[in-house]
């Protein structure tokens, strides 16, 4: 499987983009960046978010690609629909506008998103090692005891794709329903955050996928 690396430098460029397409907000909460103030609004600090994580988008020697190869691999076969490849790591669909902890959550896989069968719109998964400090800022939950969330685009530029929503929400379930959970937040804890290759050079997919 030959594979495209994807890059860092695209990184702000793309943060501009996806908050205009998000309306200068986070898109779970409503929150405004504090790069647009607004008189008597409330403004919190941003980050361009990766579901599936930039780590396993770019690689630094055959070793990596070897590895971020067999992970993609892995995903195509649990997860067929997926659309996205390692070039496109940096693709609009894998990227959202989220407060800083919330992007934080979604990077270790303690909140996800799971499509409902309305186009856009997810009900918000919860797991343990959420800081639950931020609960009230998400959806008020519904009848059915479920938070909903519909995400719409303020420019011409795609919104999170539900297939990668999707299968960013099969692997939290399956990371908090096992004992591999414990062994992925060990390597998390590594790296600075997901978005990096760890300092050993692993990923926070490698231990999951080896099970799998």
């Amino acid at each position: 499987m030959m594979l495209e690396s994807s890059s860092l430098n695209d990184q702000p460029r793309l943060k501009k983009l996806c908050l205009q397409r998000d309306d200068s907000k986070c898109m779970v909460t409503g929150v405004r960046d504090v790069s647009k103030y607004c008189l008597g609004g409330l403004l919190a600090s941003t980050r361009l978010a990766h579901i599936l994580p930039l780590s396993i988008g770019k690689w630094h020697d055959k070793s990596s690609e070897d590895r971020i190869s067999q992970i993609w691999a892995t995903l195509y076969r649990l997860f067929p629909r997926l659309k996205i490849g390692p070039s496109e790591i940096n693709d609009a669909t894998n990227l959202m506008t989220l407060m800083d902890p919330l992007e934080d959550a979604l990077g270790k896989f303690n909140m996800a998103f799971e499509p409902t069968v309305v186009s856009n719109q997810y009900r918000i998964l919860l797991f343990p090692g959420f800081q639950s400090f931020f609960t009230p800022a998400l959806p008020q939950p519904n009848q059915n005891g479920e938070r909903i969330i519909r995400f719409r685009s303020h420019i011409d530029c795609p919104l999170p794709g539900a297939d990668i929503l999707h299968a960013h929400a099969c692997i939290a379930k399956i990371l908090h329903s096992s004992d591999i959970f414990k062994r992925v937040q060990r390597v998390l804890q590594v790296g600075d955050t997901t978005r990096h290759l760890a300092t050993d050079g692993t990923t926070e997919l490698d231990f999951l996928f080896s099970q799998l």
